[in-house]
């Protein structure tokens, strides 16, 4: 929540950024404090906790 980006860590355990640039913000590519999340027919759903949305990203 706190660095308020989303990472994906694959099998070989490479980190990678999907959602959020770390720093806090309410435009489209920013997050503040993402909460929740829910993978869903490709697609990645996030409770975007401070901004007071929801965000959904296409991770295919």
């Amino acid at each position: 929540m706190g660095t308020h980006r989303i990472l994906k860590i694959d099998k070989s355990g490479s980190v990678k950024t999907i959602a959020g640039t770390g720093q806090m913000g309410s435009k489209l590519e920013a997050l503040n404090k993402p909460a929740a999340l829910l993978v869903h027919e490709g697609n990645l759903w996030i409770a975007d906790l401070n901004n007071h949305q929801i965000k959904v990203l296409s991770i295919d």
